[in-house]
């Protein structure tokens, strides 16, 4: 179940994802010679959302191990999950 303070959490890692997808979109960019990812043939587009997937992390303060998926339940994946698509959606447009 997503608390309070479970959503405040996620709000701050959507801003630190954006921040994170928008530096490694400005690079791919510089790569491709283009930051428009409408531009990209398929093999582009897949290198980059393969780093992307491949390259996000975002560290759990209350986990030794850092790794926030073992700890997040079903809700909060989904959230993480949706969090990102609208991200890579309002990006592409």
């Amino acid at each position: 179940m997503i608390t309070n303070s479970g959503v405040i959490q996620r709000l701050r890692e959507s801003e630190d994802y954006k921040d994170f997808f928008r530096n490694a979109l400005a690079d791919f960019g510089e790569k491709f010679g283009s930051e428009d990812i409408g531009n990209w043939d398929e093999d582009q587009k897949s290198e980059f959302f393969s780093h992307i997937e491949k390259e996000w992390t975002q560290e759990d303060p209350e986990t030794d191990d850092g790794d926030i998926e073992e700890v997040c339940d079903d809700e909060e994946k989904k959230l993480r999950q949706a969090i990102r698509k609208e991200i890579a959606s309002a990006l592409r447009s």
